[in-house]
């Protein structure tokens, strides 16, 4: 497995995408019993791990496969994730540039299901409310939040 090596630490502010190769010689690799999951939660082979999404801490991802003769094969990482103030300005950058972008491709809907889905979290609730509101009043209340 690439990318992420055992024990290694990351920032919050990070994404990840594992890259592993699977070779077997003799009877080949069965890709449809390939399986990647990360702390017990299954993902597509592939997708990228937004880390500020997980809890800060200590994390397992589980690579796991079988070739053609029914032989299995597992590799587990562990790492771990910490935020630091630079993870959280770009943390907060990329909040900020991708809600803008939204609002400068118009894409309303989009600008509100990412409030909404931040409210609590990276965004405040308050600051939520507002956003909302203020995009309501802009709007002349032709959608409903």
């Amino acid at each position: 497995m690439t990318v992420l090596g055992d024990n290694s630490i990351y920032k919050d502010s990070v994404d990840l995408t594992s890259k592993f190769a699977l070779t077997d010689n003799l009877s080949g690799v069965d890709y449809s019993k390939t399986t990647m999951t990360l702390d017990s939660h299954s993902y597509q082979i592939g997708t990228t791990i937004l880390l500020y999404t997980l809890p800060l801490g200590q994390h397992t991802l589980v690579v796991s496969s079988s070739d053609l003769a029914g032989n299995q094969v597992s590799k587990t990482v562990h790492f771990q994730t910490v935020a630091s103030i630079d993870s959280l300005k770009a943390l907060v950058t990329r909040i900020v540039d991708s809600l803008q972008d939204k609002l400068t491709n118009n894409e309303l809907k989009g600008f509100v299901n990412e409030v909404k889905a931040q409210s609590g979290k990276h965004i405040s609730g308050e600051a939520s409310k507002y956003s909302l509101t203020q995009l309501r009043f802009a709007q002349g209340i032709r959608f409903k939040l």
